[in-house]
């Protein structure tokens, strides 16, 4: 792979088999927490030693669901996430998140639900 310095354009050759950034696998799910209500959580796995552990950390308080739905090339609609998706043709992945205020700040009295939806391209299979 061939890159520039950005400053005077001189070419920079990486190595066969270079590392450009470090993959870490996350596990993003909800969860309760330990103030009765519902959490977005990140599970990473760590190394201590020679044994792998698994470290969740809270990420967002008040979400209470979150669903996948990824859209397949050739199709104009997204489709729930499936255990085996057609992963070669998955083009992208729409994120919903469900979130609820802890209070009742409603104007009915009621905590206030909202939908965040955040749709990810798979850059390396955009047209």
């Amino acid at each position: 792979m061939v890159c520039t310095n950005g400053a005077g354009n001189s070419p920079y050759l990486y190595d066969q088999n270079a590392v450009i950034a470090v993959y870490r696998a996350m596990q993003w799910y909800v969860g309760n927490n330990a103030r009765g209500g519902r959490s977005l959580y990140r599970r990473t796995l760590r190394f201590n030693g020679a044994a792998p552990e698994a470290q969740a950390e809270e990420i967002a308080d008040g979400v209470t669901d979150m669903q996948l739905e990824y859209l397949v090339r050739g199709d104009d609609e997204y489709v729930d996430a499936d255990p085996s998706p057609d992963w070669p043709n998955v083009v992208a992945v729409k994120i919903v998140l469900t979130l609820r205020t802890n209070e009742n700040v409603g104007t009915d009295g009621n905590p206030i639900n909202r939908r965040l939806e955040h749709t990810v391209a798979l850059r390396n299979r955009a047209p």
